[in-house]
């Protein structure tokens, strides 16, 4: 009951209500006159005398040639029940001494084999049947049986009745039509309304999304309209924060530039001091010379990570070159690279491979891809506790393939120092993928995780 209060609490499902009652309404009463007329038409065309007496005068000679084509004779009138069983809309009767003696539609059938006379005598009589009595305008025929004898007939033809009834379902199908072009009449202004918002959608197709959709009336479609706009809106939004992002992205580059000038004064303070001798000892200078490696190897390490932000950032998803990639050979790489690198510098390594589910393709950019691990098992080697085993998982599940890392954070982390570059990166070459990547602490753990879309291999492979 709330579902039908809900369809009528629209606007644009009362009017069209409405638009169908009125139309079945004036359908209903055009029955009437329709059927009138054309039954009027009927009676006077197939109920005439003249073509009612021809008709059952056609029907006599046809029952007089199937008795003389099967000589039949008047102790066989069984056999012309039968016949007039294939017959359809049509009855016959069987006088004998002004007496009904047989009828096609009802009554005893005289025994076959058995005379005319006998069975008057036996059950016509025996049975106080009165003599025919004039009927009017029905004429009598005559029919000759192939034993000479001859008895009245009178023919009815119902042969109108098909005519009646395909005369019913035309003005059924008269009466739809008017109701369908009523309908169509009430719901015009609606359906060119429709036509103008998909002329509408068929501009902002075309990338104008400064062109406003059309908002007329009040109901649901006025609605659409503005639901249209609002979502143009969005996506106008939705460029202007992509620009803004961009501008961020500059802004970034423009810090990171900052972070690079300060080991590189540094650099720059101890080599002037080389220059100019100002060591008291070979241990000073071996020590200078240490601060000199590793501001250098710090500025090759932020110049590489802003180089392939750059890279990542401005690079269009066109210029991926992707590939399907088994899901399986995902892991077998990793398993065979990076962590068995990660265990020779003396991680344990916890492996959680669902490998039963691993049964899909990835498109993807491999050497991309190898980035964003490259990337977390960089931050990992920095930032992880050794001591403590590195958890890896990877299943596929609801469309995606994940990857997930958990690894303890080292408790002294004073001696690293991050920009967040990388994180930004990964989280660029992943959305670049259709996927995901997360990074989150939960506790004393933190937990990395890539989601990308798989492909079934049956699809794949067509």
């Amino acid at each position: 009951m709330s579902k039908i209060k809900n369809i009528f609490s629209k606007k644009l499902a009362r009017e069209l209500v409405l638009a169908v009652t009125v139309s079945l309404l004036i359908a209903y009463l055009a029955y009437e006159p329709l059927s009138g007329f054309g039954y009027y038409l009927l009676d006077k065309t197939l109920m005439s005398p003249s073509y009612v007496k021809r008709t059952e005068e056609d029907f006599v000679q046809k029952l007089q040639s199937f008795i003389d084509e099967n000589e039949i004779t008047s102790k066989e009138i069984s056999q012309i029940h039968k016949w007039m069983k294939e017959q359809g809309n049509t009855s016959i009767s069987f006088y004998y001494k002004d007496y009904e003696i047989f009828n096609s539609d009802f009554g005893a059938v005289p025994p076959e084999g058995d005379s005319l006379e006998n069975y008057f005598n036996q059950y016509i009589k025996n049975n106080f049947t009165e003599p025919v009595q004039e009927q009017g305008d029905i004429p009598m025929y005559q029919i000759t049986f192939s034993d000479h004898i001859t008895l009245d007939t009178q023919v009815f033809c119902y042969f109108y009745v098909k005519y009646y009834v395909v005369l019913y379902y035309a003005c059924l199908f008269l009466c739809f039509l008017i109701f369908l072009l009523l309908f169509l009449f009430f719901i015009h202004r609606k359906i060119q309304y429709i036509n103008k918002l998909a002329e509408d959608l068929e501009i902002l197709e075309g990338g104008d999304l400064n062109y406003k959709v059309r908002e007329n009336g009040c109901d649901e479609l006025y609605r659409l309209a503005v639901g249209i706009n609002q979502m143009r809106k969005s996506i106008i939004e939705r460029d202007e924060n992509e620009q803004a992002v961009k501008e961020a992205h500059q802004k970034l580059i423009t810090a990171m530039s900052h972070d690079l000038r300060t080991p590189l004064t540094s650099l720059i303070g101890y080599v002037e001091l080389l220059i100019l001798g100002r060591y008291q000892n070979q241990d000073q200078l071996h020590n200078f010379l240490g601060h000199i490696k590793n501001k250098a190897y710090k500025i090759k390490q932020l110049s590489d990570k802003l180089f392939e932000y750059f890279l990542v950032s401005e690079r269009g998803e066109e210029a991926y070159q992707k590939e399907l990639i088994p899901t399986i050979n995902l892991i077998t790489g990793l398993s065979d690279d990076q962590l068995f690198t990660l265990e020779s510098e003396g991680f344990e390594i916890e492996s959680q491979f669902d490998l039963d589910s691993l049964k899909s393709n990835c498109y993807l950019d491999i050497e991309y891809v190898q980035r964003t691990l490259d990337n977390i098992l960089s931050n990992i080697h920095k930032y992880a506790d050794a001591s403590y085993p590195l958890h890896v998982i990877s299943r596929e599940i609801d469309g995606y393939f994940v990857l997930e890392f958990h690894n303890r954070i080292e408790e002294d982390l004073s001696a690293h120092e991050s920009t967040g570059i990388g994180i930004k990166t990964c989280e660029r070459i992943m959305h670049i993928h259709g996927g995901y990547f997360e990074c989150y602490k939960d506790g004393i753990w933190f937990i990395s995780r890539i989601k990308m879309p798989v492909i079934s291999k049956s699809t794949s492979s067509e």
